[in-house]
């Protein structure tokens, strides 16, 4: 759902997704607010900023967050939108001096959503064994991981300029640096692999992100 002039100069694009609903706040020329709040309701959690994301807790432990903010102009140049709270709002405020030569239109925290729970993500163990139900990923190693966005819908023809993806480790590690190359699953309407041999059928995207994952904290993003 689209609201046109939220704000001066500003439109809201609300979305919804598989995992709840969220906005995008479309600054469309000069003379919009450099700072957008936003109200927080919540029953029986506890609330925390902690590096530029904010935490939903319930007895200690993360039930949901909202990621760290940036913005994206026209040419896919990315700035950063800090975030604060103040016990009953939200706020996102944009950096000043990006915004300087950033070019309109431009769109404050694009889209960011979980993978469904479930056979939606999994990975593979040596090629021999199939993990589709586990509660964690194995990166890297012996292990291939793999991920299905539900309900995100990219038109045909489109060119995404850019995405982001987030984890939450599991333990910690301090030992060597771990080396992992992302790709695309190359299909239309993509469907999750249920075994190893449905798994290694994926045809993927000749293009790859490279991405060297440095020494990990556990409970850390």
């Amino acid at each position: 759902m689209l609201i046109k002039d939220a704000y001066k100069n500003t439109d809201l694009k609300y979305i919804v997704a598989n995992n709840g609903i969220k906005s995008d706040i479309i600054l469309n020329k000069s003379g919009h607010p450099i700072s957008f709040s936003f109200p927080i309701k919540t029953i029986g959690c506890d609330i925390k900023v902690e590096d530029n994301s904010l935490l939903y807790l319930e007895n200690d432990i993360e039930v949901g967050r909202i990621p760290s903010p940036y913005a994206i102009d026209l040419n896919g140049n990315k700035g950063k939108v800090n975030l604060s709270y103040d016990k009953n709002n939200v706020f996102f405020t944009i950096d000043e001096k990006w915004l300087n030569s950033a070019i309109y239109p431009i769109i404050i925290d694009p889209t960011t959503l979980q993978v469904g729970a479930g056979a939606d993500d999994g990975y593979v163990w040596d090629n021999t064994t199939f993990f589709g139900t586990a509660n964690w990923l194995l990166l890297g190693d012996k292990s291939n991981a793999f991920a299905r966005w539900t309900n995100v819908t990219v038109p045909q023809g489109a060119t995404i300029s850019s995405a982001k993806v987030q984890y939450k480790s599991n333990s910690t590690d301090s030992g060597t640096t771990c080396a992992t190359k992302i790709y695309f699953n190359d299909e239309d309407n993509a469907s999750a692999p249920t075994t190893v041999a449905t798994y290694n059928s994926k045809s993927v995207t000749t293009a790859y992100v490279d991405w060297t994952i440095p020494a990990w904290t556990a409970d850390t993003w």
